[in-house]
């Protein structure tokens, strides 16, 4: 008990409480309140009352599992399904046909003890939405449980079943490093996937070793008419001749923003085929927007700023073109069905295992292109500041020609 209690409170310091330390002292606590307990072997989730799909991550993330949550109603038409996402993504999926229920949970950061406060927080948020709505089985959707340490949720939920996928080895974006992921032992049972392909791919083929089935791998986003009225508002009547192209100049990360000079110039080149540019973003990227607008002039709609989600894939779904960065956005517009001209940093031959990598998590739509730097075999270093306008306006013209000849057809 002493050293679970040093554990702990090492790993509160240090940023992660360990999964021994959850299941000890969170199944007493499910016990205290008569929960707990776990099934294992065969499971027939035709026969679960309410299930959970638990989707913690990136907001590029949660959009390719839109066709996952669709596949998952299909086969189980009659079962209750609660999402729980980062309360910021809600909104995104509120219109969602294909879940009964949508719970939001908001990242907690203190100063200090910042996984005392989590851990916490989760068993509150359990206790108070989970165990309300009788949730039998618990399904880990993302493939890495040390980011926001979903299986928390799975496990504090008191679900007997409580199933996650685990790609055969992910490695961080940053370090290169294999990612561990303690957190699986909270879980019943764990899925190896079993291909290294896009994460839509893998989250199809999870569905049928579930024992249930995936006919459509199309990602489909829903917004309400609010939303669909608000960006017909923004964007006005429809360009006579020209392409409404978005442009994301925006990443969660600094590492996978291309730099600003060269948006600029390729917006330069868009004006002068006519095209209307759409800058899409959040408030943080203000400065940035406002200096590309300023400097390239008319054409330009700077719509960077506060936008609800909906509304944000309502304007892309009203656009001919995305060019942008690796980012959320980038996926909403794959997920709105328009093309997409992909700029990231991860060298042409990083494997799909990578965590970050286009083949795993680039852009899911029809018409694409991803431009990135080219391999060298051995270092798969995110370098997106070495590509160059040309090729990003090579991979534009090409796009649109293939779109052109598609049209035709």
């Amino acid at each position: 008990m002493i050293r679970r209690l040093r554990e702990f409170w090492h790993g509160a310091v240090n940023g992660v409480v360990s999964p021994p330390f959850v299941a000890l002292f969170g199944g007493l606590w499910l016990r205290l309140h008569g929960r707990g307990g776990s099934r294992t072997g065969p499971v027939d989730l035709r026969k679960v009352r309410s299930l959970a799909v638990v989707r913690y991550d990136g907001l590029g993330d949660l959009a390719v599992t839109t066709a996952f949550l669709r596949e998952l109603r299909r086969s189980l038409p009659d079962v209750r399904i609660t999402l729980v996402v980062r309360e910021e993504w809600v909104d995104l999926m509120r219109e969602c046909p294909h879940v009964n229920d949508l719970l939001g949970f908001s990242l907690l950061n203190y100063p200090k003890y910042t996984p005392i406060y989590r851990l916490l927080a989760v068993a509150r948020f359990c206790r108070t939405e989970l165990w309300s709505r009788g949730v039998e089985a618990v399904l880990v959707a993302q493939s890495h449980s040390a980011y926001y340490q979903p299986a928390n949720f799975a496990f504090l939920s008191g679900a007997p079943i409580r199933i996650g996928r685990r790609a055969p080895e992910v490695r961080d974006a940053t370090t290169g490093k294999p990612v561990v992921d303690p957190g699986w032992r909270l879980l019943t049972r764990v899925d190896e996937d079993t291909a290294t392909g896009h994460e839509v791919e893998m989250l199809s083929s999870w569905l049928i070793r579930l024992g249930l089935s995936s006919q459509d791998q199309r990602l489909q986003l829903h917004w309400d008419a609010a939303a669909s009225a608000e960006a017909a508002r923004r964007l006005g009547p429809p360009v006579s001749g020209g392409l409404t192209v978005a442009l994301g100049i925006g990443a969660s990360h600094s590492f996978k923003v291309w730099p600003l000079d060269r948006f600029i110039e390729v917006t330069r080149r868009l004006r002068q085929l006519n095209a209307r540019v759409v800058l899409i973003g959040a408030s943080d990227l203000q400065a940035a927007a406002d200096q590309l607008a300023a400097t390239v002039g008319d054409g330009v709609l700077n719509l960077v700023g506060p936008m609800r989600l909906q509304e944000t894939a309502a304007v892309l779904a009203r656009c001919d073109l995305y060019i942008g960065n690796d980012s959320g956005p980038m996926h909403l517009a794959a997920a709105a069905g328009i093309p997409v001209v992909e700029v990231v940093g991860w060298p042409s031959d990083t494997p799909a295992e990578m965590a970050g990598s286009p083949l795993r998590i680039g852009p899911w739509c029809p018409h694409r292109r991803i431009v990135q730097p080219a391999g060298n075999g051995c270092d798969w270093t995110v370098r997106v500041d070495v590509i160059e306008v040309d090729a990003v306006w090579a991979a534009v013209l090409s796009l649109l020609e293939e779109i052109r000849v598609a049209s035709r057809r």
